[in-house]
Order: structure tokens, then C-alpha cells, then sequence
């Protein structure tokens, strides 16, 4: 379902789930608190959304009961109007700019629910980005974090604390503190894909990303880029030094394997076996090809072409026959033309591509 891959704000622009927060005796509470006992790893999430919906909720009611009120005094109906008048205006120049410095080939459209709030609340929803380190507000000594995301086929820069700068690939997202104390460790989480551009820390300032299940890279000062899709695992390095770890969920402490990686070094993680695979590549720069924009296979299995459609643009892609995955490709495309693509592969190899909707099918002629 396609609620287990919901984050904080994912929840909160979904419509069942606001009518279960702010409505729960319009539906049975019998789905989400059933949801919820399945997935308690999303339980914070859930909290910290409910609580988002209810403060936006309260405070959408007391600006409509001002509202009124002010009406209700014809001495101040013009200068209402003139303040609904220029939040409108402010609320246009939000979208124009969202939609000027991060353009992306799907967006998501969604229906909110007829209430006055929600309407009031639509300008707020469109800073959500910016607003999540406010939502997600430091409690119990927990600093505060900021989140970005990627959707399908978007890429995206981001400048963190330190100056280091990370290019976010598609259907990617990172989260890190909003702040980096001095002589503390720098750390961010990704889920995704990503290109790393870390600048040297200040002793004994270490740089880690954190991974899925328990899988960890530290570093001193360096660039590579990260892969962690739920069917492929790696780092490649392109300068510098790394190391690779992959700790004890367990134990919660020490590393089952680790790798230490020089330039032009593969690492993949086996997460079944708990192992680590280390090989070398000609040409690092070819993993990170998405940072120029651009889509590059270099006799790359068909496989891994599918992988990177579905896990970068969430086509799922079917070879008929099955053989055909096998088969090698070279090819360098922009990366917003997966119609090139798709006619390379085509005429590379004889095929017959049918599209229908997110499911494309490459067929030996």
C-alpha cells in the first residue's frame, strides 16, 4: 500500500488521513489505527502530522473568527479586503516561484477537503518544505530538522550547514539538523540517490551518511555518490577517502563489515548476506552523471537500464523475452528525454517498445 512510503508530509496532504484527524466520526477509526499498530516505524511521523493538522487547523479558525469580527465593523471591511488581497498576492508569487526553481515532469495533485480552513491553510501547505523544521520543532533535546525531497525525474541541489554541497537526485530524500554544534560529528540520512561534495571538517568533525538497515559511510573531505534504492545498494568514489560500514542492528553498535574505499572504488552492499563487494571502475564520474543532467550507460546490462527507469522516473519496465535483460547497452542521453531513450534502445537492439501509462515493454522483433 502505497502508505508505507509516506513521510511527514505525505501524511498531511492526504485527504483520508485529514478527515481522520480533524473528522474521525465521518469514518470508522478502525483503517489507521489499525495501520498504525502494522507500521510502528511510521508512528512519529504520524504523531508529528496529526499535530501539524490540528495546529493548522486551530489556527485557520481563529483567522476566519477575526475575520469575521472585522467585517461586522465597516470602518475596517476595506483594510480586510486589502489584507485577503495581498495574501493573495503573496500566495501567487509562491507558486510562480516553486514552480520557476524546481520544475518536475509529474507534479502531484491533490484535493482538499471543502472546509474553510483548509482553504486558508492551502497557502501555508505550499511552504511546507521550508516549514518542516517549525512542524518538526526540537522536543525532548531532539534538534530540529529540515527534509528534502526529489520527485520522479527531478534532480535538486542543497547546501548544508558546513558549506558541503549535495546534488539530490531523483525520487530522492535527505534529512540533516538544521544546525551543526562545533566538535559534533556532521551527519544527514538519505533514501535515494546523491551526489556528495563534502567539504574537510574541522577536527575531530566526521562527516557520515546514514543508509537503510544499518549501512553507514564516513568521511574525512571527498566527493562520490551514494545509491540506496531498495534493490541496489553502492558507493562510488570519486576523490578522496571513505569508509563503509555495516553495523550491527542488533547489537545497535559496531560494524558487521566495513570497506575502506580510494579513488575509482565500488563498494555494493549485500544486505541479506551482510557482506560488502568492493570492485574498481574506469570512469567514477559515470555514477554521477545525473549532476550534469544527463542519463549515461556505459555497457551497462538492460537490467540495470530498468532499474534506473523505475527507480529514477517510476517506470516499471518488462522484457520479453526475459533473456533481453542480459544484453549490454551504451548510451548518453539528457536526462529529461527518456524518449531518446527509449529509441536508442529500440534501435540498438531491434525491439518493439510499447508504452501504457508507467508500464513500458521491450519486445525482441
Amino acid at each position: 500500500m502505497k502508505y508505507q512510503h509516506y513521510h511527514f508530509n505525505d501524511f498531511m496532504l492526504d485527504e483520508s488521513f485529514q478527515q481522520w484527524v480533524l473528522e474521525p466520526e465521518s469514518q470508522p477509526d478502525s483503517f489507521w489505527l489499525t495501520w498504525i499498530s502494522q507500521h510502528p516505524e511510521k508512528e512519529n511521523e504520524i504523531r508529528q502530522a496529526r499535530q501539524a493538522i490540528l495546529e493548522l487547523y486551530q489556527t485557520g479558525a481563529r483567522k476566519e473568527m477575526a475575520l469575521q469580527a472585522l467585517a461586522r465593523r465597516p470602518e475596517m471591511a476595506t483594510a480586510s479586503q486589502d489584507k485577503a488581497a495581498t495574501w493573495a498576492r503573496i500566495s501567487q508569487a509562491i507558486d510562480a516561484g516553486e514552480a520557476a526553481s524546481s520544475p518536475a515532469p509529474e507534479a502531484r495533485v491533490f484535493q482538499m477537503l471543502p472546509s474553510v480552513w483548509l482553504k486558508m491553510a492551502a497557502a501555508v501547505l505550499l511552504l511546507l518544505g521550508l516549514a518542516l523544521v517549525f512542524w518538526q520543532r526540537p522536543n525532548r533535546g531532539a534538534p530540529a530538522l529540515v527534509a528534502y525531497e526529489t520527485a520522479f525525474g527531478q534532480t535538486r541541489r542543497v547546501t548544508l550547514p558546513d558549506k558541503s554541497v549535495i546534488i539530490l537526485n531523483a525520487n530522492s530524500r535527505l534529512t540533516f539538523a538544521r544546525t551543526w554544534a562545533a566538535g559534533q560529528d556532521r551527519e544527514v540520512t538519505l533514501a535515494g540517490e546523491a551526489y556528495f561534495a563534502v567539504r574537510p571538517g574541522k577536527k575531530p568533525q566526521k562527516f557520515k551518511v546514514h543508509l537503510r538497515d544499518g549501512a553507514q559511510v564516513e568521511v574525512l573531505g571527498t566527493t562520490f555518490t551514494v545509491t540506496d534504492r531498495p534493490s541496489l545498494t553502492r558507493v562510488v568514489l570519486n576523490q578522496g577517502k571513505v569508509r563503509v560500514d555495516l553495523l550491527d542492528q542488533q547489537q545497535g553498535r559496531g560494524a558487521q563489515a566495513s570497506a575502506r574505499m580510494t579513488p575509482g572504488d565500488l563498494v555494493e552492499i549485500n544486505r541479506r548476506e551482510n557482506r560488502l563487494t568492493k570492485s574498481r571502475v574506469a570512469r567514477p564520474e559515470n555514477y554521477s552523471a545525473f549532476v550534469q543532467h544527463k542519463i549515461e550507460f556505459n555497457n551497462t546490462p538492460l537490467s540495470e537500464v530498468a532499474r534506473v527507469l523505475q527507480d529514477n522516473y517510476g517506470y516499471k519496465i518488462t522484457f520479453v523475452p526475459a533473456s533481453l535483460a542480459d544484453k549490454r547497452f551504451t548510451s548518453s542521453n539528457p536526462d529529461n528525454r527518456v524518449d531518446l531513450l527509449l529509441f536508442a534502445l529500440e534501435k540498438s537492439f531491434n525491439l518493439q517498445v510499447s508504452r501504457k501509462g508507467k508500464r513500458i515493454t521491450l519486445k525482441e522483433l
